[in-house]
């Protein structure tokens, strides 16, 4: 990853001299590492689920509809499936929320 400019503390220029380079910080980079874990993690798991948190019946759209789709029916998500996507959820939400509240984007100018 190549370091990333910063403006000076107290400063309210975004532009920066090319001997200020610096690095993210340690937590802010593992907070983005852990969140892009959790969302892997996410997308594995919905692969595995049915389509449906809830049991519903197959369907398919009419015949001369523009778009041909259709789902078989869904037994819904089983109990231990909803929640462990419950608390990958609710670790993802608390992730990005350190993430973009990070006492790092101070340092920057308003936009």
């Amino acid at each position: 990853m190549l370091p990333r400019v910063r403006p000076e503390r107290g400063s309210k220029s975004s532009t920066c001299a090319p001997w200020q380079l610096h690095t993210t910080p340690p937590d802010l980079t593992d907070a983005q590492d852990q969140l892009r874990q959790v969302r892997a993690d996410l997308r594995t798991l919905y692969r595995r689920v049915p389509w449906s948190a809830e049991p519903l019946d197959a369907w398919e759209t009419h015949e001369n509809d523009w778009r041909q789709a259709s789902r078989p029916a869904s037994p819904g998500w089983d109990p231990q499936g909803a929640a462990e996507i419950a608390r990958l959820r609710k670790r993802e939400f608390e992730l990005a929320t350190a993430i973009v509240t990070h006492s790092y984007w101070n340092e920057f100018a308003d936009a």
